[in-house]
């Protein structure tokens, strides 16, 4: 309190200026006595222009009272700038230097502010010095791993300074600690999009292998997934099969279905594991997958496209009954955290197989581009009939589809 009547008493020759909140303002604002007199002497000095050692002093208190003020903030960065307009180049340094440091300060109290980030930012840019501020943003994500605004800083001064080297080793060490931070996959992908050739199949496959790695260790996180995502949509979903065979692998799910094996013989046969592969789940369901005819013996292609986009738009029966309830209290089952393909019970306390689902949704996908790329109607019919799996199997999606 003693700081503030000291530094409104600087200002003693300067007429505050009321806000303007109408001659009728219908819910007035209850703002404190001493930010009322601040802010007033603070509007005055907007206008009338004052660049000064007391003006910065009075953008700081502004900005101690509210942190998201970017009036203040924008007016700081003026009166350093016309402070040392005419001072030497080691001094004007200084200053900013000095303006890191509090605003350092002031990033590590608002870490989530827009404001202090950018003008944080505009420091650097002017200093052209960038040898601390990884560091600095690794001490914010030490404290919050998906601070927006902290990685958002970090893939400026990547990009600004063109400090690639290290940030793969850093990326890695944030999924040692965690392999679920979202915000390090999409990292490794930025860092990938701008020192890497994403068009380079052998490069894909390598990294494609890297996700799967961590996916072993925890099928059900869906990072690694969304990773190969963005790395197979630059060369093609259907470009590296073996992202399709562990999908399959992991899916527990026909591949290129018969109709043997849909209709319920025996789903081994002898034939290869690029032929069937069928799931209790799909036995569970194949009675209702013919009445809807996605079989691959009744379905049509059109019948079959039909099916997906149903599908897709939410026109999944099976998928509300499961909503509502019909599949039994909860909704029906659901996959263990961390199981690829993991044994639930049912309500009779028998074990079913469930495949997970990320591996199932991408090679969905999968799918649809080789059908759509390759003109292959049987990889068109058992995306429709995988679809439906899919709904039935997460009944949330059904609920998002729906909405």
């Amino acid at each position: 309190m003693d700081g503030e009547l000291e530094l409104l008493g600087l200002f003693s020759d300067v007429e505050p200026l009321p806000q303007d909140d109408g001659p009728e303002p219908v819910v007035r604002i209850a703002y404190s006595q001493a930010f009322t007199a601040v802010m007033d002497i603070f509007r005055r000095v907007l206008v009338t222009g004052e660049h000064s050692e007391r003006t910065l002093r009075l953008s700081g208190e502004v900005i101690r009272k509210n942190a998201a003020n970017y009036t203040a903030w924008q007016y700081r960065r003026n009166c350093i700038a016309k402070i040392h307009a005419n001072s030497s180049e080691q001094v004007r340094i200084d200053a900013w230097r000095a303006e890191l440091d509090t605003c350092g300060e002031m990033c590590l109290r608002n870490p989530k502010n827009y404001q202090v980030w950018f003008h944080r930012r505009c420091c650097v840019e002017i200093l052209q010095e960038s040898s601390h501020e990884l560091e600095f943003v690794a001490q914010v994500l030490d404290e919050d791993s998906k601070n927006y605004h902290a990685w958002g800083h970090r893939q400026w001064v990547l990009k600004e300074f063109q400090l690639w080297d290290q940030e793969l080793d850093y990326i890695e060490t944030l999924l040692d600690q965690d392999l679920r931070n979202n915000s390090a996959w999409n990292q490794r992908y930025f860092v990938m999009q701008h020192t890497a050739d994403l068009k380079n199949v052998d490069f894909v496959r390598s990294e494609v292998a890297l996700a799967f790695k961590y996916i072993a260790r925890a099928p059900s996180n869906p990072s690694p997934w969304n990773y190969i995502r963005g790395l197979l949509e630059p060369i093609g979903f259907d470009a590296l099969p073996e992202v399709r065979a562990r999908c399959e692998e992991l899916g527990v799910i026909v591949t290129h279905p018969s109709s043997d094996s849909l209709h319920g013989d025996d789903p081994s046969g002898g034939k290869s594991s690029m032929q069937v592969e069928v799931a209790a789940v799909n036995k569970r369901h194949e009675s209702d997958a013919t009445k809807a005819n996605t079989t691959s013996s009744d379905i049509a292609p059109s019948q079959a496209l039909d099916a997906y986009d149903n599908a897709s738009t939410g026109i999944v029966s099976e998928g509300i009954r499961s909503c509502s309830g019909e599949a039994g209290e909860s909704g029906g089952n659901f996959p263990a955290e961390d199981s690829g393909s993991s044994v639930l019970h049912n309500e009779g306390g028998k074990s079913e197989h469930t495949p997970c689902l990320h591996a199932l949704s991408l090679l969905i996908e999968i799918l649809q581009a080789s059908a759509l790329e390759q003109q292959r109607q049987d990889d068109l019919q058992l995306a429709a009939k995988l679809c439906l799996q899919l709904a039935q199997l997460d009944p949330i999606r059904v609920r998002f589809w729906q909405w």
